[in-house]
C-alpha cells in the first residue's frame, strides 16, 4: 500500500504547500491594509465588473452556438466546434497579439472603428473581449455536453411536430441543464477573473481603467511584495469559493437522480 500513498502524499502536499506557505507569509492584518487601498479596490472592481459582463455575454451568445453545435451536424457546426476549442489550447500571448491585430487601432476591424471615434483597444472594452475570447470555450463546451445528454429523442420529437429550434432551446434544454450551464458559467467566471496574457497585451496595465487583479498581482511583483501577496490570497479565496460552488452545483444535480 505504500506504493500507492508514497506519491499521492507527495502530489497532495506539493499542491497544498505553495497556499500554506502564502497564507503564512501574509498577516491578517497586512492584507486587510492592503486590500482595503483605492488601487485594489479600483482593480478588484475592474475585475468583477468585467468578468460579470464577460459571463453574462457568454450565456446570450455562447448557449445557441452550443445548441446549434450539439444538434445541427454539418461541416459548419463541425469548424464551429473545433473553433471553439482553439482558445483552450492557445497561448494567452498569442490570442492578446491576434485581438490586437483585429480590434487594435491598425487592425482589420478597428482601424475601421478607429475612423467613426470608437477606440476599443487599451480599455475596459478589450479587458471584456480578451477574457471573452479566453474563457467562453469553457462554458460552451459545458453547455454542448449537457444538451447531448439529454434524450435526443426530446429534439427529434420536437422537430417532427415543428417546434422551433429557439422555443425548444429556452422552454426544455436550458431548464433541464440549467445546474449544469450556471457550473459552466461559473468556470467561465473563474477563468475570465484570473486572465492575465491576453489582456495585458490587448488591453494593457492601466491603473484604474484596465488594470485587473491578475495585472494588480503582477505589477505589485515589482515594487510591493505585501501588497502583491495580500491580493494573490483574496484571489486564492476566490478560487476556492468558485471550486465550491461547482462542486455544490454538480452534487445537488446528482442528488435529484
Amino acid at each position: 500500500m505504500a506504493y500507492i500513498y508514497l506519491p499521492i502524499s507527495i502530489l497532495i502536499f506539493f499542491l497544498l504547500i505553495p497556499f500554506i506557505s502564502l497564507i503564512i507569509k501574509t498577516p491578517l492584518n497586512i492584507i486587510v491594509a492592503e486590500i482595503t487601498s483605492s488601487p485594489a479596490i479600483n482593480a478588484l472592481l475592474i475585475s468583477i465588473i468585467s468578468s460579470g459582463v464577460t459571463v453574462v455575454i457568454t450565456f446570450l451568445f455562447g448557449t445557441p452556438l452550443a445548441y446549434y453545435i450539439a444538434f445541427k451536424k454539418g461541416k459548419i457546426s463541425t469548424f464551429a466546434e473545433y473553433l471553439v476549442d482553439i482558445p483552450a489550447v492557445l497561448p494567452p500571448a498569442v490570442a492578446g497579439i491576434a485581438l490586437l491585430m483585429a480590434f487594435g487601432r491598425e487592425g482589420i476591424i478597428g482601424k475601421f472603428l478607429s475612423s467613426i471615434g470608437i477606440q476599443i483597444s487599451f480599455t475596459v472594452i478589450a479587458v471584456i473581449l480578451a477574457q471573452i475570447f479566453i474563457s467562453s470555450t469553457y462554458y460552451i463546451k459545458v453547455a454542448y455536453s449537457s444538451f447531448m445528454s439529454v434524450d435526443r429523442t426530446i429534439w427529434e420529437e420536437s422537430q417532427l411536430i415543428g417546434v422551433n429550434d429557439f422555443k425548444l432551446m429556452t422552454a426544455i434544454y436550458i431548464p433541464i441543464t440549467k445546474r449544469f450551464l450556471i457550473t459552466g458559467l461559473i468556470s467561465t467566471w473563474a477563468r475570465a477573473i484570473g486572465e492575465f496574457g491576453a489582456t495585458i497585451i490587448f488591453a494593457g496595465n492601466l491603473e484604474g481603467k484596465t488594470r485587473t487583479m491578475p495585472l494588480a498581482i503582477y505589477t505589485a511583483m515589482q515594487s510591493d511584495l505585501n501588497y502583491a501577496l495580500s491580493l494573490s490570497v483574496i484571489m486564492v479565496i476566490c478560487s476556492f469559493i468558485i471550486i465550491y460552488l461547482c462542486r455544490f452545483m454538480i452534487k445537488k444535480d446528482a442528488d435529484r437522480f
